[in-house]
């Protein structure tokens, strides 16, 4: 057993002895491809390629934002005419609501009937409207019970 302990001793120092040389080898063999101009070329093509790609990768990334904002640029401006030409609308009907109000040849139901198709088709509440309405519909009762008082006070 003596016998393996020594050759396994011995083994381990070779291979100690072994991996120095070859370490020293590298270094040496490192050295010479460090000193020569081609390795120093082709280091350099090396990592001018390397930076090409990464800036075509970096180009290609940013022009695939670049489009997706564009997209949604474009998206918002077509929001805004749509909402520009909604709000242009709008304000045609509600001058045109005033002129309905204002124009004293229609009758009050023929008043109300257009006010309540206007504010359908927007989806407004009506409560304002209908309060609106509602003082209208208690003056013509005011106004039908004065003018029947009125009737009935000259008939007598």
């Amino acid at each position: 057993m003596a016998a393996a302990s020594a050759a396994t001793t011995a083994a381990k120092g070779a291979e100690t002895v072994a991996w120095y040389a070859s370490a020293a080898g590298v270094k040496a063999f490192t050295k010479s491809l460090l000193t020569n101009p081609i390795t120093a070329m082709l280091v350099g093509i090396m990592a001018l390629i390397t930076g090409l790609v990464l800036l075509v990768d970096h180009l290609s990334k940013t022009e695939s934002a670049h489009e997706k904002l564009v997209k949604k640029q474009k998206a918002l401006n077509d929001s805004i005419e749509k909402t520009r030409e909604d709000n242009e609308k709008l304000a045609t009907d509600i001058g045109n609501l005033g002129d309905i109000m204002a124009d004293t040849t229609l009758s009050y139901e023929e008043q109300i009937e257009k006010v309540n198709e206007i504010t359908k088709a927007y989806g407004l509440q009506t409560s304002a409207v209908d309060a609106l309405s509602g003082s209208y519909g208690h003056l013509k009762a005011e106004m039908s019970a004065t003018t029947r008082g009125e009737s009935d006070r000259l008939l007598r």
